[in-house]
């Protein structure tokens, strides 16, 4: 009995599994060191969910995430849905999507779960049908001439006129993102030898998987053509644009209103993958990556150095002048101290965070950033900051004085008339040569500041 009731669980999760591509990541992939079963993360169901949903969409997922074994995942989904039907793995270079050609013809070759799921997926043993490193033909009806699965790296072609469906994984880097026209001429190749391949039709389905290199590469392109995209960071942290009327109920708002989300039963805090990432590990990463690249590669933020009006030779100019200093908790020096504060109050601000920004001008004319703190805190609770940064670092405060935020400087000055407080009122003098956003990237691009940073160059996460 007990047999049987073993037996009856597997063909029930086997027929799960061809219908549900969780259920089939679960029951039927294997992890690849100990081959142990996959429970599939609440993140990875989010992501198949929305390609499944979006015939054709964009995923920028951070790095070692299972981004790569998802999709392998969802290949094999695919490839088993109708034999008859034709796919493209895509990747920068031929050897990149042929390795996970080969996780496809190894488990179709060796896996029983896979055989109970889809008894029908098995090799050609057709003469000329080829089952080789970058193209496999799997059993179908005759009169089929191109392969069922095919590799292909940018430059080569798809085999045969047309493909059901596509996986473009990782064809972004350095190299072709690097200048505009090493972009144009990839996404030219994309536009012209896939996506002109795709056969029409609801089964018709594309999907560009890739870590962000440079606003305009690719990836970015298509989701600015209104391609359906999913974008996760690994503090949790998840986007979705183009896909308004999509929601998913492992998915909350970060906040009431907010645009961006994170799984359902987080809290703000926790990271995305806390089972392989929980907060020492991404402290551990944070020190041995430079910020951009730790920003690019697992928060899928990334900036077009060439263009930026601050550069990131500014920023390590400026951190090299405050190597080994730190944050401090007061000042008593001889130099003039200012403290800057940035209000959060007006309305359409309630997600945003109230700012204080001390720093000293020393007598070379260097700014030395001497403490900065953010948070969303409610007007009584500003006031007294403003009033603990001036008593210890005995600084001017300057407060914007636009609209709903003048009140704060006014409680301040009602509750102490001895705290040196200044209005400012911006508006077109943000964009002021030199006393606006611009002046500061020109102080910044001479060295003006010092960003305090260890030894390593490595910065508190608040600055």
């Amino acid at each position: 009995m007990r047999k049987l009731k073993g037996a009856a669980e597997l063909f029930r999760k086997a027929a799960a599994s061809r219908e549900d591509p969780c259920a089939f990541l679960e029951f039927v992939m294997r992890e690849e060191t100990n081959q142990e079963r996959i429970v599939a993360a609440p993140h990875q169901r989010v992501i198949l969910d929305f390609v499944m949903a979006h015939p054709r969409c964009v995923l920028r997922i951070p790095a070692d995430h299972g981004k790569t074994y998802t999709l392998n995942a969802l290949t094999l989904f695919l490839l088993g849905q109708n034999t008859s039907f034709r796919g493209a793995l895509i990747g920068a270079e031929q050897n990149i999507p042929a390795k996970s050609l080969k996780v496809a013809r190894d488990y179709i070759e060796s896996s029983l779960e896979l055989r109970l799921v889809y008894p029908h997926l098995l090799k050609s043993n057709r003469y000329g049908d080829p089952w080789t490193k970058t193209a496999i033909t799997v059993d179908r009806p005759r009169g089929i001439k191109d392969p069922t699965l095919s590799a292909v790296g940018f430059g080569g072609s798809i085999q045969g006129s047309r493909v059901n469906w596509a996986v473009v994984d990782d064809f972004l880097n350095y190299e072709n993102t690097s200048t505009h026209e090493s972009r144009l001429k990839y996404l030219k190749w994309l536009n012209n030898s896939v996506f002109t391949r795709l056969l029409p039709g609801p089964d018709t389905r594309c999907v560009f998987s890739n870590t962000a290199w440079h606003p305009k590469d690719s990836g970015h392109v298509l989701t600015q053509m209104g391609w359906p995209t999913l974008v996760m960071d690994i503090l949790g942290g998840i986007g979705i644009f183009n896909a308004d009327d999509w929601d998913h109920l492992l998915l909350r708002p970060e906040a009431p209103g907010s645009v961006r989300c994170r799984l359902a039963g987080s809290d703000d805090g926790d990271p995305l993958w806390a089972q392989r990432y929980d907060h020492p590990d991404i402290q551990k990463l944070r020190d041995h990556v430079l910020p951009s690249e730790f920003n690019r590669v697992y928060m899928n933020l990334c900036r077009d150095d060439s263009t930026s009006p601050c550069k990131q030779e500014y920023i390590d100019t400026c951190k090299e002048l405050g190597r080994g200093m730190t944050l401090v908790s007061s000042y008593d020096g001889d130099e003039p101290t200012y403290t800057g504060v940035d209000l959060a109050v007006s309305p359409g601000e309630e997600n945003d965070d109230v700012s204080l920004f001390t720093f000293a001008i020393e007598k070379t004319g260097h700014r030395r950033i001497l403490d900065i703190e953010a948070g969303q805190w409610p007007g009584p609770v500003i006031v007294e900051k403003i009033k603990q940064k001036h008593a210890a670092y005995g600084s001017i405060v300057t407060v914007e004085n636009n609209g709903a935020q003048a009140f704060i400087r006014q409680f301040v000055l009602n509750d102490d008339v001895s705290v040196p407080v200044r209005a400012y009122t911006t508006g077109r003098s943000k964009a002021h040569p030199e006393h606006g956003v611009q002046g500061l990237f020109v102080q910044l691009s001479n060295g003006a500041w010092r960003i305090p940073c260890d030894r390593k160059g490595r910065v508190h996460p608040i600055v």
